[in-house]
């Protein structure tokens, strides 16, 4: 994030505050412990450990009619991994409705 917000209003804080938080995340997927998948559907980060990790999709946008497949393919990647994972959602993520869409393909609401 380039812009610097003089008296941000409420909304604007809280986007900032994600935006700097993604822009740290994609700084980390850029090391060369990390693998960093980056679409403009989705932003991915992959630790390649076994264990949990704070490994997953960290930021979500993605048109309706596609969500079922990004879905599909981001479990499937960590799966055939045999990696734990998550799926960040936050008040920006596309679609609105992401939390139930997760949640109808198995995924647990955890914080």
């Amino acid at each position: 994030m380039s812009d610097i917000l003089v008296k941000p209003l409420k909304h604007e804080r809280g986007k900032s505050i994600i935006e700097n938080h993604l822009s740290y995340l994609r700084l980390v997927g850029e090391t060369p412990f990390v693998d960093l998948i980056e679409t403009k559907e989705y932003t991915q980060l992959d630790f390649n450990l076994k264990c949990f990790a704070p490994q997953g999709v960290v930021k979500s946008r993605i048109e309706e009619k596609n969500v079922d497949n990004y879905i599909s393919q981001v479990t499937k990647y960590f799966t055939d991994r045999k990696q734990h994972f998550f799926w960040a959602i936050n008040p920006f993520t596309k679609p609105k409705d992401m939390n139930k869409r997760l949640e109808s393909n198995g995924f647990k609401l955890e914080g």
